[in-house]
């Protein structure tokens, strides 16, 4: 699409009316103390006034204050006229918000409906599937070994989940109280150690294997492709409040162990 000499345009800049994606905006800074700001818009009109029902993904440089208040305005199903320029091949950088309320587009409105709308999937085994639109995730609620938890597969709103994701989880679930030990174990081998030299109250006992255990609370499983699979786990204030996350694989098992947060 030539921007240039375009209704609305300037130089190569040019205003466009979006819908912004379900995950909303967000920001990132790799050069101190520029940042960066970064969002989707599902769907979005172009200076000619055409409808694109296609990703369009606008970046920006600014400061972290700029970055807090244009956030607060260009947020999950948002419909907001921004200045663009240098687009090319589906990516834009952003230049300035104009409108952050934009009401009177009757198909963008239309479209965010549409994605409001909540996509279930039914599985025989494992239930009601919903996707998350914000993460791109089929989730589900199910039960671990007496425990309630949710189940996160990676997918897409126009097809069902995977099914060899599906066929990790039948795995998993055939054989929950040995991937279960499998699973506690291993961050008891890995983490363990990393409590009791580094992370006790000042007040508080080395701990064993067996208090380390039950402090974790499974919370979540995430499966990926080729068998993969993510433990999230609440760390009781064992790491203060830190998760503690056990990836691995079926053919591996538990392979790797880390306390994000």
């Amino acid at each position: 699409m030539d921007m240039n000499g375009q209704s609305g345009s300037s130089g190569n800049e040019m205003i466009v009316v979006g819908l912004v994606h379900p995950r909303g905006s967000g920001g990132f800074s790799i050069r101190t103390p520029i940042w960066t700001l970064r969002f989707t818009f599902s769907a979005w009109r172009d200076a000619n006034n055409v409808l694109h029902r296609t990703d369009l993904l606008v970046k920006g440089d600014m400061t972290h204050d700029q970055l807090n208040d244009l956030m607060k305005d260009i947020h999950s199903l948002s419909i907001v006229k921004v200045r663009i320029r240098n687009f090319n091949n589906g990516t834009a950088e952003f230049v300035e918000l104009i409108d952050s309320n934009v009401e009177t587009d009757r198909e963008l409105n239309q479209i965010a409906a549409e994605i409001s709308q909540p996509l279930t999937y039914e599985h025989s085994r494992f239930g009601t599937f919903t996707f998350d639109r914000r993460v791109s995730w089929w989730q589900t609620s199910l039960e671990w070994v007496g425990q309630p938890i949710r189940l996160d597969l990676p997918g897409e709103a126009d097809s069902p989940p995977d099914d060899d994701l599906l066929q990790t989880v039948t795995e998993l679930w055939n054989n929950q109280s040995l991937w279960n030990q499998r699973v506690m174990d291993f961050a008891v081998q890995e983490k363990l150690p990393l409590k009791n030299e580094m992370w006790l109250d000042d007040d508080e006992q080395p701990l064993s294997p067996d208090e380390f255990k039950a402090r974790m609370s499974l919370e979540s499983i995430s499966i990926y492709i080729e068998g993969g699979f993510a433990f999230w786990h609440d760390d009781g204030d064992l790491f203060f409040g830190h998760s503690i996350l056990v990836t691995g694989n079926l053919q591996d098992g538990p392979t790797d162990t880390d306390i994000p947060g």
